[in-house]
């Protein structure tokens, strides 16, 4: 009997794909669900065709929404060197550029 987790993820751009590349790293069972004909296609326009997904100059000071907190959280959790890692891991080369 498989006792793993199914799990459906709704959306298959940068977040979508992080959530469910780290559900199944968990041992979950993985659906995405994307209307686009293949999953992380607006992340090939971001950064002139560069494909950003960080930026290596955010701060806690930067950040002017409401729930300070989360943000706080949330980049503690999973800060510029621990989102350069995981996306290495899969295979990505990466590197930063200023400007």
């Amino acid at each position: 009997m498989d006792n793993r987790k199914n799990i459906a993820v709704i959306g298959g751009g940068a977040s979508g794909m992080i959530a469910a590349i780290t559900a199944a790293r968990n041992g979950a069972k993985v659906k995405v669900f994307e209307r686009m004909d293949r999953v992380g296609k607006k992340l090939l326009a971001t950064g002139n065709g560069r494909c950003n997904f960080t930026n290596s100059n955010i701060n806690i000071g930067r950040y002017h929404g409401r729930n300070v907190e989360f943000f706080h959280g949330a980049y503690n959790y999973f800060d510029l060197n621990k989102t350069i890692d995981f996306f290495e891991e899969l295979g990505v080369n990466c590197r930063v550029e200023e400007g």
